[in-house]
């Protein structure tokens, strides 16, 4: 147990220790394009996957309830 609890106390460290590398990367990044970063067609790449899977989605569920429908009407004998 006591290997166990040390395991996971390594671990939380080293992913403090990654996430402040990757926010300290990310902000010197930033800095070096000097705020001329274009993001509307990333932003908009994001919109239509949000569309498309939103899509997706609602035919999943519309097939769901089709083939619910159609168990439900043959059990009736219809």
């Amino acid at each position: 147990m006591k290997q166990l609890k040390q395991l996971f106390a390594n671990a939380k460290r080293e992913t403090v220790i990654a996430t402040g590398t990757v926010i300290a990367l990310t902000g010197n990044m930033a800095m070096a394009a000097e705020g001329d970063i274009d993001t509307t067609k990333a932003l908009l790449y994001i919109a239509g996957g949000l569309a498309a899977a939103a899509a997706v989605t609602g035919a999943m569920f519309g097939l769901v309830a089709l083939i619910g429908a159609s168990k439900k009407a043959q059990r009736a004998g219809t």
